[in-house]
C-alpha cells in the first residue's frame, strides 16, 4: 500500500510542499545544514507536519533526492564541477 501525503504533490517531476515552492529535497538540505522542523517551519511559514512530510519521503526516496540534488549542482555549475573545470 503506498502512503499518501496530505500536503505534497508532484510539480514538473519534483516533489513540492503543495501551494508551495518548497521542494522536498530543499527541506532535508535546510535540515542537514542544521535547522529543526520546527524552525523550518517557522522561517518558511509552513504547516509543520509539512515538513515532517517532506523529511519522511525524502527518507523513502534516497534515488529521488540524489538526483535532484545532482541536477541543482550541475545547474549552479553548467556542467562543471566545484573546481570549475568541466567534468570527465
Amino acid at each position: 500500500m503506498a502512503i499518501q501525503f496530505r500536503h505534497l504533490e508532484q510539480q514538473n517531476g519534483e516533489t513540492r510542499i503543495a501551494d508551495h515552492r518548497m521542494r522536498a529535497f530543499d527541506v532535508l538540505d535546510i535540515q542537514r545544514h542544521g535547522a529543526s522542523p520546527n524552525e523550518i517551519a517557522e522561517d518558511y511559514s509552513l504547516p509543520l507536519g509539512a515538513v515532517y512530510e517532506a523529511l519522511a519521503y525524502a527518507a523513502d526516496h534516497p534515488e529521488e533526492m540524489a538526483a535532484v540534488e545532482q541536477r541543482d549542482r550541475d545547474a549552479y555549475f553548467g556542467g562543471q564541477g566545484a573546481s570549475g573545470r568541466p567534468l570527465s
